[in-house]
């Protein structure tokens, strides 16, 4: 179709344009960036959860344009902002010895995972949080933190899953599918 032709060529000038005018940053400008994506996926989990509590998982309409997490119209694509900006706001955040609000981004994100009702982008957000958490916890001392992180981790993800599937409870049938 010419108007499909015509958007993804839009999209590849955009694209374009985009990763030459990073390549023009140069590399220490582009680590400059990385507070403003994680505000920006910061934002989006907030407005993804206020807009579950106020609509559940029907979605908002903006300005005609249906929104089921936050801005976006799809789940996925929503869950995949948020899972792929974990680690770099756990790598972000320890660098700069904020371990606490490390973990509270790793929680909200979680828990903007399952309340979208992405499945997949929910076990992708427990294993990034998971592999985040070894990196937080890697070589010091609190191990029993991280302990007790990945069991709420855990928790979050089983109740969260439970939830998906309409269920007080997780059969096993239901955990492998």
């Amino acid at each position: 179709a010419p108007g499909r032709t015509f958007d993804s060529l839009l999209w590849i000038a955009a694209l374009t344009l985009y990763a030459a005018a990073l390549w023009r940053l140069g590399a220490a400008r582009i680590k400059e960036l990385v507070p403003f994506v994680l505000v920006g996926a910061l934002l989006n989990m907030i407005l993804a959860l206020m807009t579950f509590a106020a609509a559940g998982t029907e979605g908002l309409n903006f300005f005609g344009y249906d929104a089921h997490a936050a801005v976006f119209a799809n789940r996925n694509h929503f869950g995949t902002l948020v899972f792929s900006t974990m680690l770099l706001a756990i790598h972000y955040l320890l660098k700069r010895g904020y371990l606490v609000f490390a973990v509270i981004y790793c929680v909200l994100a979680l828990t903007a995972l399952f309340a979208t009702a992405s499945r997949a982008a929910a076990l992708l957000g427990v294993a990034v949080a998971l592999l985040g958490g070894g990196m937080m916890f890697i070589g010091r001392r609190s191990l029993r933190l991280g302990g007790g992180i990945a069991i709420i981790v855990l928790t979050l993800a089983y109740l969260g899953l439970a939830r998906q599937y309409g269920a007080e409870t997780l059969a096993l049938d239901q955990l492998r599918l």
